[in-house]
């Protein structure tokens, strides 16, 4: 079973919880010829949790906390890099793919630390990297129950995550960083890009993804008091800057620019 992986090509598929991870895999899925993972309970299919080669999340402090953790970080100099681990995973989520397909899909929102560590396990695996505006991903965390953190709080967690995944990018082979507002405001676009990058055949379009969602999520978090208003400053005066490599601002809940030219975008991705 070890050696069936051989005759795959493995996608990787990461980004914070809110960001648009699932709905991304389950549209590559649909391509002919893709398995996503399927079954696994009511975790969203991520491939983490059925195996126990790397920590979880949860086990890392929660999902609005976990980017802080050292061993959340993976490269290909970790210890865990050895054919015992690169078996362990494959058996671990083998049982929940289709694996008469060639291309194998797994989404794991933490994939977007371990880019390097999956590379080493897995040459030539391909990586997707799904990003979301900061405060909707927060607000999104906050509406399903899921952290209870101040928005300030949950802003810092994704500056520190991207900020380690953007030092990861140059070592990565084969990765595209893609945009959740460019995927549901022009999903045929951004999905036909990624089927290309991916060497998958394009389909019809699929149902399209709910828009507006983040213009909601915003004005949600401008609502509220003066102490509300004064923590708000404060994290844009902190944070502006940082989120501005993605083309994000506070003012705006939709992009208000490109990609920083040095993150691998569907123009430029390798091939």
């Amino acid at each position: 079973m070890a050696d069936d992986v051989e005759q795959h090509r493995l996608v990787f598929i990461g980004g914070l919880p809110r960001s648009g991870t699932t709905l991304l895999a389950a549209e590559i899925a649909r391509s002919p010829g893709v398995s996503n993972l399927e079954g696994i309970g009511p975790v969203a299919d991520e491939g983490q949790y059925v195996q126990d080669v790397y920590t979880t999340q949860q086990q890392a402090g929660g999902i609005d906390r976990f980017a802080y953790a050292p061993e959340m970080h993976l490269t290909e100099a970790s210890p865990l890099v050895h054919g015992a681990s690169r078996t362990a995973l494959w058996e671990a989520w083998a049982p929940y793919w289709d694996t008469t397909q060639p291309v194998l899909v797994e989404k794991t929102p933490s994939n977007l630390l371990k880019m390097r560590f999956l590379q080493a396990l897995y040459p030539g695996s391909s990586f997707v990297v799904v990003v979301r505006h900061p405060v909707a991903e927060a607000m999104a965390l906050r509406a399903r129950g899921w952290s209870r953190r101040a928005v300030g709080r949950l802003v810092d967690h994704w500056v520190h995550a991207h900020e380690v995944m953007t030092g990861d990018l140059p070592r990565v082979e084969r990765v595209v960083v893609v945009r959740y507002e460019d995927l549901v405001s022009r999903p045929a676009e951004v999905l036909g890009g990624l089927r290309d990058f991916l060497a998958l055949d394009r389909v019809d379009e699929g149902e399209r993804p709910a828009r507006g969602l983040n213009a909601r999520y915003l004005e949600d978090w401008q609502s509220g008091g003066l102490m509300v208003s004064l923590a708000n400053r404060r994290t844009v005066r902190r944070y502006e800057s940082a989120i501005r490599r993605f083309g994000y601002s506070f003012s705006s809940p939709m992009p208000v620019g490109g990609l920083a030219p040095d993150l691998p975008t569907l123009d430029h991705a390798g091939s």
